[in-house]
C-alpha cells in the first residue's frame, strides 16, 4: 500500500493507435516535489494523464495515497487538482474574474493551503484576477498561469500539472515555481512533467525521465 500522499505506478503500460507510449512502468513517488522529464512525444503527458485519473491504461494500475485510481476512481480524483497542457481547456467562465471565483468555490477546506495563502498565490499568479474580460483574450503565459491557478485554488493533496513553464518566460517561471514550492511546503505534493531537464532537476526533489516506450527511471 502507498504511503500516505504517495503515488505508486505498477507495471504500467498504454498504446495510443496501436503505438506504445508506455511500457511497463513501475514507480514510487513519495517526494513533495516531482519532475517528470522528456522530449515532445515521450508518453509525459500520457502518464499524466494516467496519473490523474483521465485516461485507463490499457495494463498496470496507479494508486493515490493508497487508492487505487481505477478501483475508486471518485476518492482517487478528488485528491487531484489538475492543469491540462492546454490551459484554455479548462477555462469554463465568460471572465477571468469568474473563473477564478468558481474555482474558489470548489476550494478543499482541508487541503493544504489556508485562505491567506491562495489569496496570496492568486495575487502572485493572477495580476489580472478581477478584469472583466474573457480568459481566451489572455496572452499566452497569462492563460497558463491562470489554469495553474485553477488547478492550485481547488487545493487538493496533489498537485499535478502539464508542462506548467510552457512558453512562460524567465520571471514568469520563477513566480510559478515559487508558488508550487510554496503549494509542496504546505503539505501537498506538486508533480509535473517538463521537457526542460535543468528547470526540472534544480526544482524537484525526484526528478524521473520518461522516454518513448521505455520504463522511468
Amino acid at each position: 500500500m502507498a504511503e500516505p500522499g504517495g503515488i505508486r505506478i505498477e507495471s504500467v503500460s498504454h498504446a495510443i493507435a496501436g503505438r506504445a507510449v508506455l511500457s511497463g512502468i513501475d514507480l514510487g513517488l513519495d517526494a513533495a516535489r516531482v519532475g517528470i522529464i522528456g522530449r515532445n512525444g515521450s508518453g509525459k503527458s500520457t502518464l499524466a494523464r494516467v496519473l490523474g485519473g483521465l485516461i485507463r491504461p490499457d495494463q498496470g494500475r496507479v494508486t493515490i495515497a493508497g487508492v487505487d485510481v481505477w478501483q475508486d476512481r471518485r476518492a482517487a480524483i478528488a485528491t487531484v487538482g489538475i492543469l491540462f497542457q492546454n490551459p484554455e481547456h479548462q477555462f469554463t467562465r465568460a471572465t477571468v474574474a469568474a473563473e477564478i471565483a468558481s474555482a474558489l468555490a470548489r476550494t478543499d477546506p482541508h487541503g493544504p493551503l489556508g485562505a491567506d495563502e491562495l489569496r496570496k498565490l492568486r495575487e502572485a499568479l493572477c495580476p489580472r484576477a478581477l478584469d472583466p474580460v474573457s480568459p481566451f483574450v489572455l496572452s499566452g503565459g497569462q492563460k497558463r498561469r491562470l489554469g495553474i491557478f485553477l488547478a492550485v485554488a481547488a487545493n487538493r493533496r496533489l498537485l499535478l500539472l502539464d508542462e506548467p513553464l510552457a512558453h512562460l518566460d524567465s520571471p514568469s517561471s520563477r513566480i510559478v515555481l515559487d508558488a508550487l514550492a510554496e503549494y509542496a511546503g504546505a503539505g501537498g505534493t506538486v508533480v509535473f512533467t517538463c521537457h526542460d531537464r535543468r528547470a526540472a532537476r534544480t526544482w524537484a526533489d525526484r526528478a524521473s525521465i520518461v522516454a518513448a516506450r521505455s520504463n522511468l527511471s
